[in-house]
Protein backbone atom coordinates (compact mmCIF):
# COMPACT_ATOMS: atom_id res chain seq x y z
CA UNK A 1 0.00 0.00 0.00
CA UNK A 2 1.57 3.50 -1.31
CA UNK A 3 0.17 6.46 -0.41
CA UNK A 4 -0.43 8.92 -2.95
CA UNK A 5 0.95 12.15 -3.65
CA UNK A 6 -0.36 15.24 -1.18
CA UNK A 7 -3.06 17.51 -3.07
CA UNK A 8 -1.94 20.93 -2.78
CA UNK A 9 -5.22 22.75 -1.97
CA UNK A 10 -4.53 26.37 -2.20
CA UNK A 11 -1.36 25.81 -1.64
CA UNK A 12 -0.02 26.95 -4.88
CA UNK A 13 0.93 30.35 -6.04
CA UNK A 14 -1.36 32.01 -8.46
CA UNK A 15 0.32 33.04 -11.18
CA UNK A 16 -0.38 36.45 -12.99
CA UNK A 17 0.89 36.93 -16.20
CA UNK A 18 0.95 40.78 -17.81
CA UNK A 19 2.91 42.76 -20.40
CA UNK A 20 6.21 44.32 -19.90
CA UNK A 21 5.84 48.43 -17.83
CA UNK A 22 1.86 47.43 -18.32
CA UNK A 23 0.38 48.41 -14.45
CA UNK A 24 -0.65 44.76 -12.72
CA UNK A 25 -3.91 44.89 -9.83
CA UNK A 26 -2.61 41.50 -7.99
CA UNK A 27 -5.59 40.00 -5.71
CA UNK A 28 -4.01 39.44 -2.22
CA UNK A 29 -6.54 37.76 -0.39
CA UNK A 30 -5.94 36.67 3.25
CA UNK A 31 -8.84 34.54 4.84
CA UNK A 32 -9.73 34.66 8.63
CA UNK A 33 -11.40 31.83 10.38
CA UNK A 34 -12.57 34.50 12.57
CA UNK A 35 -12.40 38.30 12.70
CA UNK A 36 -8.89 39.68 13.91
CA UNK A 37 -8.64 43.68 14.79
CA UNK A 38 -4.92 44.92 14.87
CA UNK A 39 -3.37 42.94 12.01
CA UNK A 40 -0.38 44.06 10.73
CA UNK A 41 0.37 43.69 6.84
CA UNK A 42 3.62 43.49 4.67
CA UNK A 43 4.10 43.39 0.92
CA UNK A 44 7.59 42.62 -0.36
CA UNK A 45 8.38 42.72 -3.90
CA UNK A 46 11.37 41.49 -5.15
CA UNK A 47 14.11 43.61 -7.61
CA UNK A 48 12.71 44.06 -10.74
CA UNK A 49 9.01 44.45 -9.24
CA UNK A 50 7.42 48.38 -8.63
CA UNK A 51 4.77 49.55 -6.69
CA UNK A 52 2.52 52.24 -8.76
CA UNK A 53 0.04 54.54 -6.85
CA UNK A 54 -1.83 56.80 -9.31
CA UNK A 55 0.49 55.96 -12.35
CA UNK A 56 3.96 56.74 -10.87
CA UNK A 57 6.22 53.77 -9.82
CA UNK A 58 6.99 54.09 -6.03
CA UNK A 59 10.55 53.72 -4.40
CA UNK A 60 10.10 51.70 -1.73
CA UNK A 61 10.24 47.57 -2.09
CA UNK A 62 7.91 47.02 1.01
CA UNK A 63 4.72 48.67 2.11
CA UNK A 64 3.44 48.14 5.45
CA UNK A 65 -0.10 49.00 7.20
CA UNK A 66 -2.22 47.96 9.97
CA UNK A 67 -6.01 47.24 9.46
CA UNK A 68 -8.11 44.33 10.68
CA UNK A 69 -9.48 40.72 9.38
CA UNK A 70 -13.00 40.20 8.86
CA UNK A 71 -14.41 37.00 8.92
CA UNK A 72 -13.25 34.50 5.35
CA UNK A 73 -12.22 36.48 2.63
CA UNK A 74 -10.32 39.88 2.24
CA UNK A 75 -8.84 40.78 -0.91
CA UNK A 76 -6.64 43.37 -1.01
CA UNK A 77 -5.49 44.73 -4.80
CA UNK A 78 -2.14 45.63 -4.90
CA UNK A 79 -0.41 47.77 -8.06
CA UNK A 80 2.70 46.76 -9.69
CA UNK A 81 4.59 47.30 -12.55
CA UNK A 82 7.50 45.21 -13.87
CA UNK A 83 10.54 46.50 -16.10
CA UNK A 84 12.02 43.25 -17.15
CA UNK A 85 10.51 39.89 -18.49
CA UNK A 86 11.32 37.13 -15.87
CA UNK A 87 9.26 35.30 -13.17
CA UNK A 88 8.75 37.19 -9.92
CA UNK A 89 7.34 36.27 -6.21
CA UNK A 90 5.65 38.70 -4.40
CA UNK A 91 5.06 38.13 -0.45
CA UNK A 92 2.43 39.14 1.50
CA UNK A 93 2.33 38.84 5.61
CA UNK A 94 -0.74 39.55 7.82
CA UNK A 95 0.29 39.47 11.45
CA UNK A 96 -1.40 39.69 14.63
CA UNK A 97 -3.34 38.19 18.06
CA UNK A 98 -3.87 34.39 16.91
CA UNK A 99 -3.29 35.33 13.42
CA UNK A 100 0.26 34.29 11.38
CA UNK A 101 -0.40 34.13 7.80
CA UNK A 102 1.56 34.42 4.60
CA UNK A 103 0.71 34.73 0.89
CA UNK A 104 2.95 34.55 -2.15
CA UNK A 105 1.57 35.36 -5.45
CA UNK A 106 3.46 34.61 -8.78
CA UNK A 107 3.99 37.30 -11.55
CA UNK A 108 5.33 36.78 -14.70
CA UNK A 109 6.23 39.68 -16.82
CA UNK A 110 5.97 39.19 -20.74
CA UNK A 111 7.70 41.12 -22.84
Amino acid sequence: GGRGLPVASGEVPPIFVVPREKVAVVRIDFHAEIPVDDVEFAIKLPEGLHFVSEGRELPDREFRWRGRLEQGSNPIPVAVRGRRAGRYTLVAHATGPDVETQHTVVLEVRS
